[in-house]
């Protein structure tokens, strides 16, 4: 298997050649609408908010943020204060419609669609598109495990650390351990489930503690880049920072810096510059 995953990661970083969309709007939206933009309070959802806002105003579009915690109370309280307040459609990531089918089912009374990422749900009303859902997130998984795989070689031994509340990480992670499995027999991989609150605080740890427990693990994976805050500096402490790999899904700027600098060994991207503007671009399709 070591050819087969040298071969699936050098086909991850050749540079991709379409957008995934190539026919354009029939007309221009109205100007004017007001976006909704509900997602989570961490600092990779914060540039959410940011992108989607700098595309919605191209087309004359405002937005407003109602970011949760993560809570399901929280979650489904967003979604409805965002319906009170008269939206007229909702941007969303990494929540399942399940948190909040009360308030889907209020957008679909009110007519206001809603532009998904990241859920592991199929497009079905008030949703207008889903990218990336678990079938996504499960074959990224399978990359970063082949990636893993041609690193390492046939000594690879390797955990993964996800949120265990967002159903995409749970396929994520399923597919990293199915392909290392399939294209491996004697490497071994393992799941991490963490919380939104052990981000920065108990992930350090617990990613030392990993190590210790197997002094054989050579890749430390996380699903989100912004995991991986203070992990380097923990290893560092413990004088466990030569004897790991680290990278993942979703690198923030930091991740990135880290990798140009060495301290990181691969991120497997879920560019937001791209996923918003298609779900913008499928608000504008929806408006016309």
């Amino acid at each position: 298997g070591m050819a087969e995953a040298r071969a699936i990661a050098d086909a991850a970083l050749a540079e991709p050649t379409s957008i995934g969309i190539d026919v354009p709007l029939s007309s221009t939206p109205e100007a004017g609408k007001e976006i909704g933009v509900v997602v989570c309070d961490l600092p990779s959802c914060e540039e959410t908010v940011n992108t989607v806002t700098r595309i919605a105003g191209v087309l004359g579009w405002n937005t407003k943020a109602y970011q949760f915690d993560g809570s399901p109370e929280d979650i489904l309280e967003k979604f409805e204060f965002a319906l009170e307040e008269g939206v007229d459609a909702i941007v969303t990531t990494g929540v399942a419609r399940s948190s909040f089918e009360t308030a889907a089912q209020l957008a679909i009374d009110q007519g206001v669609p809603i532009a998904a990422c990241c859920i592991p749900d199929d497009v079905a009303d008030p949703f207008t598109t889903v990218i990336s859902n678990k079938e996504t997130f499960y074959k990224v998984g399978q990359t970063l495990g082949a990636w893993v795989v041609a690193d390492g070689g046939e000594d690879t031994h390797t955990a993964m650390a996800i949120l265990a509340p967002f159903e995409v990480h749970v396929a994520l992670g399923e597919g990293f351990v199915d392909e290392i499995e399939r294209l491996c027999d004697s490497c071994s991989a393992e799941i991490i489930d963490s919380q939104i609150e052990d981000i920065g605080t108990n992930l350090p740890g617990l990613s030392v503690s990993i190590l210790e427990r197997n002094p054989e693990i050579t890749h430390l994976m996380y699903a989100d880049g912004v995991m991986a805050t203070g992990v380097v500096a923990a290893l560092r402490d413990s004088g466990l920072d030569d004897d790991v790999k680290i990278g993942g899904m979703n690198p923030g700027p930091a991740d990135l810096q880290a990798l140009i600098d060495g301290v990181h060994d691969a991120w497997l991207n879920l560019p937001v510059e791209w996923f918003t503007w298609m779900m913008v671009d499928s608000l504008a399709r929806f408006f016309t």
